[in-house]
């Protein structure tokens, strides 16, 4: 019977494995939802990449088709079609290379509505526009749009099902005499449906190669043991953080610097994990203070964090509260193993004092040593 169980057990198991790989597939393209949760941002960014350029590509290939209606007679009833799918790609792409940046998410939203749009206008040429209701452009815009875009794979029945069912409720009203009215209902669905199939495919590659590359990454600019950033992120971050305070000189940032003292007296007469234990607890307060802000280890026993979002609307009372907290640690200190120092300094940017990070930097650890300061002396009575 024990045997018996072990393997309902096991073929349950296996079972539920095969069912959570299908829907991984169908809804995270693959990865799980954790990994594609974390790789949205970088999903958003090369998605941007790929739609500016095709933004160009489609403006370009409508201007070309304008002219073809005023170069050719029998382009000329397209004249308005092709009218309106230059004026709105003029307008993606003003939006996606001087409106949207990669943090803003109603990019995603807009994408969707100008596949729509593309989709409406190629429907619109086939069925009331073309000469014997020529179903081809439709049909390749159907597929091509399958490779523009990087998201939830089952996004894209937000576009193929409106789109069909629309075609199909116009080909029926409008061409229902058509002797080909069945063969081009058939041959869209047909089509959609490949479409659909070749966005799975394109997620089911692109997606676990986003992933990968994020892997990699965090153990390139993880801290080992921490957890935190490293230094390599730390410096690369500065660049783009002067960045930008060049393009915004009223930049939302701030910078705590924090340093643990007798780091290195305790290493030498506790140990090695003695100093780790202490390192981890000081940045364990760290992250309690910070929600919404990065924090580097940038030297064996200093840690910056770089302050944004609701974090910096918050700084005065997150400060208040990391005094507190540290000067309460800080009472008990008596260089045994379990007991915490740790030095803190914090300067908010300001385009009066700082020319660029260094001169942040140079306040918030001159405010830390001022901290420094006063903790010795506090100790040494």
């Amino acid at each position: 019977m024990d045997e018996e169980k072990k393997l309902d057990t096991k073929s349950s198991i296996e079972t539920n494995h095969k069912r959570n790989r299908i829907r991984d597939f169908f809804i995270y393209g693959g990865v799980s939802k954790e990994e594609f949760t974390n790789g949205k941002f970088l999903m958003r960014k090369q998605n941007i990449k790929v739609w500016r350029m095709a933004s160009l590509v489609i403006t370009a290939l409508s201007i070309f088709l304008l002219l073809g209606t005023f170069l050719f007679e029998s382009f000329k009833p397209l004249m308005v079609a092709y009218s309106l799918m230059t004026g709105f790609s003029i307008i993606s792409c003003i939006l996606f290379f001087f409106a949207f940046t990669d943090e803003n998410k109603a990019i995603e939203i807009y994408v969707y509505f100008a596949m729509l749009v593309y989709l409406a206008l190629f429907i619109y040429i086939s069925i009331f526009v073309s000469p014997g209701n020529n179903i081809a452009p439709l049909a390749v815009a159907i597929v091509l749009i399958a490779l523009l875009d990087v998201n939830y794979p089952l996004n894209m029945l937000i576009v193929y099902v409106p789109a069909l069912v629309s075609f199909i409720i116009l080909q029926v009203t409008c061409k229902g005499d058509s002797p080909a009215l069945t063969t081009n209902i058939l041959s869209i669905s047909l089509f959609t449906i490949i479409g659909f199939i070749t966005s799975l495919g394109v997620k089911y590659v692109r997606v676990p190669s986003i992933v990968s590359m994020l892997h990699i990454a965090k153990e390139r600019d993880t801290d080992a043991l921490t957890g935190v950033y490293n230094s390599i992120a730390y410096e690369r971050n500065i660049k783009l953080i002067n960045q930008k305070i060049h393009k915004d000189e009223s930049a939302r940032i701030a910078l705590a610097i924090f340093d643990i003292n007798n780091l290195k007296q305790m290493n030498d007469s506790h140990g090695h994990q003695a100093g780790d234990i202490l390192i981890n607890k000081c940045v364990s307060i760290i992250k309690e203070a910070f929600k919404t802000s990065n924090i580097y280890r940038i030297g064996g026993d200093e840690f910056a964090v770089i302050i944004t979002g609701s974090d910096y609307d918050n700084k005065e009372s997150i400060t208040r509260i990391l005094h507190e907290k540290l000067n309460s640690l800080n009472d008990q200190h008596n260089g045994s193993s379990s007991d915490i120092s740790m030095a803190f300094g914090i300067a908010t940017y300001s385009k009066k004092l700082d020319n660029d990070y260094v001169s942040l930097f140079s306040r918030a650890d001159a405010d830390m040593y001022e901290n420094k300061k006063f903790l010795k002396k506090k100790l040494e009575k």
